[in-house]
């Protein structure tokens, strides 16, 4: 193909119900060719016809960006830096995944986040967090379909759109999963995911002010602290509790998960401690990791059924980056499959 035509398909600039549509569509996009003047282009033939995308296997994992909105463009650019490793999404996992990744200072790693830098002073005032509503630059503000087992009500899906993904955004609450949930997903054949096989890995990551014991780790990057301030009705609440026979668990994440008493949050002296704040800020200066921020992924690209780059949107270009190793889809729990849909892989009548 010439040189100042892409040989991608197009990237679509609608959106619907705040989740950008695109990629299975086939919707062309603004070209430049041999010097002419950009125009828009009718809609082509799609990235992928083949209706079986649903068998389409890849080298790619899953973790836990959407590709929602973009902008016409004139042409992908692509750099010349190679990348291993390839992060769509600087959430609680995305920012793990670079921290780990880039120790190997032979491997060059690549995060993408669709959102700005975490530089919000509401983000990181713990008071801040009832503020954040209204900050729509640094959340997807999703809205679920009408449910109906609410009388057809649509809920508000709050979703982290910054360095740190929701980590930066929620209440801070620090809860681990049920072990029993562990142990069933083990049963139902997720290897290594016994309760047993997980439990150092929260400790590991865990800085808890109250020291290391059977259940807490002590030194990780991520700080879990008391509450510096209770209300006096909480406390009014546990004592009621208490009253009605309601057992008292001083640690929600211990030896059992029921009862009544005061969460632990992920603050650091009084201030939060995000995912980015805790394993991406102390590793920004590795010369192996490269982090861009307003980068919102269209689709993943493919050599034959191996993953092998993704395209993307930042400051009004489109890009094309291909990975040598892996690419690593960490968007959460909406734009993770919504990624993998408009890149092809996923039920093919969606």
């Amino acid at each position: 193909r010439p040189r100042d035509r892409s040989p991608f398909a197009g990237v679509d600039t609608t959106r619907r119900g705040g989740v950008g549509v695109g990629g299975l569509d086939g919707v062309g996009c603004v070209h430049r060719a041999h010097g002419s003047r950009s125009q828009r282009r009718p809609p082509e033939r799609p990235l992928r016809q083949d209706r079986s995308t649903k068998n389409r296997r890849a080298v790619c994992r899953v973790f836990a960006l959407g590709s929602g909105h973009s902008v016409p463009c004139t042409r992908f650019h692509t750099g010349g830096r190679v990348f291993d490793y390839i992060i769509i999404g600087a959430g609680s996992a995305g920012c793990v995944l670079a921290n780990r990744l880039s120790e190997d200072p032979s491997v060059n790693v690549l995060l993408l986040e669709a959102g700005p830098r975490d530089w919000h002073p509401f983000i990181h005032m713990p008071a801040g967090v009832a503020k954040l509503v209204n900050q729509k630059g640094v959340n997807w503000d999703y809205n679920t379909a009408a449910e109906p087992h609410l009388n057809q009500r649509a809920l508000w899906w709050p979703r982290g759109k910054v360095l740190g993904g929701s980590s930066s955004i929620n209440a801070m609450c620090y809860i681990r999963g049920v072990a029993g949930d562990y142990e069933d997903w083990a049963a139902q054949g997720a290897a290594g995911w016994h309760w047993d096989n997980v439990l150092p890995y929260f400790r590991k990551s865990e800085g808890n002010v109250r020291g290391a014991d059977a259940f807490h780790g002590g030194d990780g990057p991520l700080s879990v602290s008391d509450l510096r301030y209770t209300n006096p009705l909480s406390q009014t609440f546990i004592d009621a509790s208490r009253q009605i026979g309601l057992a008292h668990n001083q640690d929600f994440n211990g030896a059992t998960q029921d009862g009544v008493g005061f969460y632990q949050v992920t603050q650091r002296e009084g201030a939060r401690c995000s995912a980015a704040l805790a394993y991406l800020d102390p590793v920004r200066q590795r010369p192996n990791l490269t982090v861009h921020t307003g980068a919102v992924v269209s689709r993943i690209t493919f050599d034959g059924q191996r993953a092998s780059g993704v395209t993307y949107v930042m400051r009004g270009q489109a890009f094309h980056q291909p990975a040598a190793r892996e690419i690593l889809v960490s968007g959460g729990a909406i734009n993770s499959p919504q990624l993998l849909m408009l890149s092809g892989i996923g039920p093919a009548d969606e």
